[in-house]
Order: structure tokens, then sequence, then C-alpha cells
């Protein structure tokens, strides 16, 4: 079972989103911690077993997922894997924030999405 909160989902893409300020950290460090970051929500994400820990947080990190294989050419395969593996948790969320990147009007162009290998919708 999911925590419900009141608060709305603060989506990196989004305007207003407060992610934590990275300008003190060297470029090729971020990305190799967001590297293994992404690859370690999907292993745990992957195993059965272990994808309960995962819960609390659930939404939060399928954001981030989200956000990055369809916003970042560097992190796209990373956080494409972690999808994969969030996906095996709850593919309709996953499915649902891919379709608001999609569908969400803003004027931006529609980032090319890494829905190679996602489950299908049922």
């Amino acid at each position: 079972m999911y925590v419900e909160t009141e608060k709305s989902m603060l989506l990196p893409f989004r305007k207003g989103s407060n992610l934590i300020d990275q300008a003190d950290m060297a470029e090729g460090t971020l990305i190799k911690v967001q590297e293994a970051f992404f690859l370690m929500i999907a292993a745990i994400a992957s195993d059965k077993k272990s994808a309960c820990a995962l819960e609390a947080i659930f939404k939060q990190m399928a954001g981030l997922a989200v956000g990055f294989s369809c916003g970042s050419q560097t992190l796209e395969k990373a956080a494409t894997d972690a999808l994969l593996g969030l996906s095996s948790i709850d593919q309709d969320l996953v499915w649902l924030l891919l379709a608001d990147i999609v569908y969400s009007g803003d004027g931006r162009e529609v980032p090319s999405l890494p829905c190679t290998g996602l489950p299908k919708i049922a």
C-alpha cells in the first residue's frame, strides 16, 4: 500500500519543483552519482523481495525517473532502467506519468519517450 499525502507530487520537469541546489558539485561527479542512484533504484525495484522497500517513496522515484529519462540525454539509459524496474511494481503509475509529459500541453516540444521495454498497457 502506498502512503497517501496531501502534497502534490513535485516532478523535476515541472515549474516550481524544489530540487536540491547541486551547483557545488562538479558536473561529471553529479552525473555519476545520479546514474548510480538510478541503477540502484532499478536493482531494488526489480527484485520482488526488496521492492517493498520503495513503497514510501515510489511516487517520487517514478517522477524523477520519468523526468530524467525524458529530459536528460546523459542519464536517459539509467533513468529508463529505473523506470523498467519501477514499472514492475506499479506499471499504471509509470504510464500515467509518461502520458502526463505527452499531454501536458505546456507548449514545449515533447521529448522522445523511453518506451522500449516498458510493460504494455492492459
